[in-house]
Formats: C-alpha cells, sequence, structure tokens
C-alpha cells in the first residue's frame, strides 16, 4: 500500500486499524494537504488485490468531538 500512495506525495505517517470498528483500514498522513487531495482524487476506487479502495479526508475535527 505504500508504493501506491507515496506516489502522491511525502507520507508523514501510517497508522494501521486493529479494532473492530476500524479493522482493514489504514490512515495516511501526508506532510501536504495538497497531496491528501490529490490522493483522494486518484485513488477513490482503486482496485488492489481485487478490493476496491475508498479514500476520504479524516475530518480530525469531528474525531476530537467524539472523544470529548
Amino acid at each position: 500500500m505504500y508504493d501506491i500512495f507515496r506516489k502522491y506525495g511525502a507520507i508523514r505517517q501510517i497508522r494501521v486499524g486493529t479494532s473492530k470498528d476500524v479493522g482493514g483500514a489504514a490512515f495516511f498522513v501526508y506532510e501536504d494537504n495538497y497531496n491528501a487531495k490529490n490522493d483522494v482524487e486518484h485513488l477513490s476506487g482503486f482496485n488492489v488485490a481485487n478490493r476496491y479502495l475508498i479514500v476520504l479526508y479524516s475530518q480530525q475535527a469531528k474525531v476530537s468531538e467524539k472523544v470529548h
């Protein structure tokens, strides 16, 4: 997955979901927001090993609201 996503920019961090809620999910954090936008535009619906990627922007503000 790293090789596919790094084509769209420098990746700062990759987090892999391990709980039941996010199992099978990975979170890629780019150095630049433009690269994240480019990633979403090019990789949403991309087929990898007969599975289609769903690529979304993380909405940190909403995540923080749920935690507090």
